[in-house]
């Protein structure tokens, strides 16, 4: 199934799932590096390419979760902080300026160095500014997952810390090249130890979250067009209307190039992976019949249903992709319920 039209924009500091043995090549390799110092903030630097050592640096066993960046952070604190050292609490717990200030550095230093960004030019400004509210929100996430393992009594022992630290220490090819790669992108061990197991006690509280899961659910067998302009929509509803085929209308109408070849078939879906308009259109449908015109960010959907299945197992791809979500949600309600208080004075 392709679905060229439903993609997801990944903020710069946003997480996602990485799978260990999808990185079996030194390119794979460094983005797994990528996304484990930049995304997982507590040690955010890109490896340079030409460094030996980090072609042999392994990704950690878990899986890496995504948090919620906040959608907006706030103007101005409602009080006074409590020092001068803080610059948030979440649920009175503190963020030390310090150590913000620290992951700030090295995600400018990313954007400058591996993406070319000039921190003097105006846009660049902007986005470095992003970047440092944006390292906050994440610091946040990280809060309230550990207070919620710790409430759940979801805890990482010393000796499983342990053993992914020697693991990763023995495929980095021994302790000094380890140590040298540490040093040249400005972690120490102790940051190191605590991304590691940020990641494990992460990984551990989402698979409790998402533990119960279903694995059949309700799905649709659909097909779109996707069309760029209300005029050319209106065209080909009419056509379709008056018996128009439809694979043919894909096929010389459709804007989706992952699709249009198979006729505009996305394949069987379960609620909530399309954009949601497009989503409460197809389950008013029964099949064989065809939706009205749907407007979503990614232009104009007509829509087809062929057939459903009230319990159809999901697919892995769909599962890890519902858990996901599922995990994103739980995330925003402990946002929603919890006391956050920032301080962004430099």
């Amino acid at each position: 199934m392709v679905i060229i039209f439903y993609q997801l924009l990944q903020h710069i500091l946003s997480l996602t799932i990485i799978e260990e043995d999808s990185y079996s090549d030194e390119a794979a390799l460094l983005n797994t590096t990528r996304y484990r110092f930049i995304l997982l903030l507590l040690s955010m630097v890109v490896p340079g390419c030409s460094n030996a050592n980090d072609a042999a640096l392994p990704t950690p066993t878990p899986t890496i979760v995504q948090g919620i960046p906040a959608t907006a952070a706030p103007a101005t604190a409602t009080a006074l902080p409590p020092s001068e050292e803080v610059v948030a609490q979440v649920n009175g717990e503190p963020i030390a300026r310090e150590q913000w200030q620290r992951q700030v550095a090295r995600v400018h230093a990313y954007l400058t160095v591996q993406e070319g960004i000039d921190p003097a030019s105006e846009t660049g400004q902007v986005q470095m500014d992003q970047a440092a509210l944006h390292v906050l929100e994440e610091m946040i996430d990280e809060a309230l997952i550990r207070q919620a393992a710790r409430d759940s009594s979801v805890s990482i022992t010393a000796s499983q810390l342990d053993e992914v630290i020697e693991r990763d220490i023995e495929l980095a090819g021994g302790r000094e090249p380890f140590d040298q790669w540490l040093s040249s992108h400005t972690l120490t061990l102790e940051e190191y130890r605590a991304s590691t197991e940020l990641q494990l006690l992460t990984s551990a509280l989402r698979e409790q979250v998402t533990s119960d899961f279903p694995v059949a659910q309700p799905q649709a067998h659909v097909r779109h067009i996707l069309l760029g302009s209300e005029e050319e929509a209106n065209q080909v509803l009419a056509e379709l209307n008056s018996g128009g085929d439809f694979m043919a209308l894909v096929a010389t109408h459709s804007i989706d190039p992952g699709t249009r070849e198979q006729g505009g078939d996305l394949g069987w879906l379960p609620r909530g992976l399309l954009p949601a308009q497009v989503d409460a259109a197809i389950w008013e449908l029964g099949p064989g019949e065809r939706s009205a015109i749907i407007k979503s960010d990614f232009g104009l959907h007509i829509v087809e249903m062929i057939e459903q299945d009230p319990a159809r197992p999901l697919s892995l791809e769909m599962l890890q992709t519902l858990q996901q979500q599922a995990w994103e949600k739980w995330l925003v309600t402990k946002r929603a319920n919890a006391t956050i208080e920032r301080w962004l004075t430099p």
